[in-house]
């Protein structure tokens, strides 16, 4: 930003008086200049975000809540509440990226793998044949979300079971063709995430700065407590 010129006066002519009355109105002219320079900026500022935030999230509203009231008003009523969801374009947007990502798997040859099987097997690439304990520790899912899982990805070749340590333990490992695409996929990550930082720097507020704020506002309040506030002054709960 601009230096401020009420912070930083021009230099008096050689031979002006050290106390002159012109100076007091003149400093307040440039404060008031340097006030008005800054609510612009600020105005910019606001403008700017409005049209990040119109180009990202705008499209997908309308198809959301357009929809939405056109159903409500076809039967006449609108009193399903599913209908809204302030959240919801959020869950479009996240499925319309990874149908992107889909599609760079389809352009690169690597057929019938889901976007959601990546995180797995490059953890079993990098550290080797893990239990099903171990792998969804490692991936953050609990015990028998991971079970299912590895199942799927097991019927769609991607994955196979092993002995374990112990005859009554097995582990889970990489089969041959998961072997042969797992560096395109970490290529495939480490890009994607090199995408993801561009676009963030392209907004005025990052989804991830986003993810932390909440984090932080559900610490001091947990969303349990905030869902039963709102319960308890609703008369169709009580």
């Amino acid at each position: 930003m601009a230096k401020n010129p009420a912070r930083n006066p021009p230099p008096e002519p050689a031979g002006r008086p050290a106390q002159t009355p012109v100076r007091a109105p003149a400093q307040t002219s440039a404060q008031a200049a340097g006030e008005a320079r800054e609510r612009a900026h600020r105005q910019a500022h606001e403008q700017a975000r409005g049209q990040a935030h119109e180009r990202t999230y705008g499209r997908a509203q309308e198809r959301t809540y357009g929809r939405a009231r056109g159903e409500a008003h076809e039967r006449g009523r609108g009193q399903d509440p599913s209908l809204h969801s302030l959240w919801r374009p959020l869950r479009y947007l996240q499925a319309a990226m990874d149908a992107d990502i889909a599609r760079v798997y389809a352009e690169g040859r690597i057929e019938g793998l889901k976007t959601t099987y990546v995180m797995e097997l490059l953890r079993l690439a990098d550290r080797g044949p893990m239990t099903i304990t171990e792998l969804a520790e490692s991936v953050g899912r609990t015990h028998s979300a991971l079970s299912q899982k590895v199942a799927a990805m097991r019927r769609a070749g991607w994955v196979e079971t092993v002995a374990g340590d112990d005859a009554r333990s097995k582990k889970v490992t990489l089969t041959d063709r998961a072997r042969g695409v797992v560096d395109r996929l970490a290529a495939e990550w480490r890009a994607t995430e090199a995408a993801l930082e561009d676009l963030e720097a392209e907004l005025p507020y990052p989804l991830s700065r986003v993810v932390t704020d909440i984090e932080r506002a559900l610490e001091h309040r947990s969303f349990h407590e905030r869902i039963a506030e709102k319960l308890a002054q609703d008369p169709a709960w009580c």
